[in-house]
């Protein structure tokens, strides 16, 4: 056996699997961002709750006639993929003097719908795509103009 032999073919070893790694890590990083993740923090006052609603935006609650839980967003703000928690939640829109364009799939893809007026019940309000379905509780990004 040569002095060395060993290290040069443990060394080629180890920097294949090294590549290996960073391949696998790069893949997991690509299939992350696609999912939305890149997408940063919620816009400020994103949380359910009963905070003050905008002079300019939008309201949108977890139950019919604006009632329950909500969350507001200003004219301006948009977000392209809700977190756990307000994903497919939304029932009912109030709007202020804004337009509301809300989509169906996460980064403003999918079917989407657009709003002036406010909507007090998302169950009533037919997918363009299919009339057997709602838009109630499947709202996953949302931009406020």
């Amino acid at each position: 056996m040569k002095p060395g032999g060993n290290t040069k073919k443990g060394f080629a070893m180890s920097s294949r699997r090294v590549c290996r790694y960073l391949l696998m890590l790069s893949v997991f990083i690509v299939a992350l961002t696609s999912l939305g993740f890149s997408q940063g923090p919620p816009p400020p006052g994103l949380v359910w709750g009963r905070g003050p609603r905008p002079r300019r935006g939008a309201c949108f609650y977890r139950d019919v006639d604006f009632s329950g839980d909500y969350f507001c967003m200003k004219a301006g703000q948009s977000y392209g993929f809700l977190p756990p928690g307000f994903n497919d939640k939304i029932t009912s829109v109030q709007t202020f003097h804004a337009r509301v364009v809300f989509f169906n799939d996460h980064d403003f893809t999918g079917i989407h719908a657009e709003t002036r007026r406010s909507l007090s019940n998302l169950k009533a309000w037919r997918l363009p795509t299919d009339p057997r379905r709602t838009w109630n509780d499947r709202i996953s990004s949302i931009q406020v103009q």
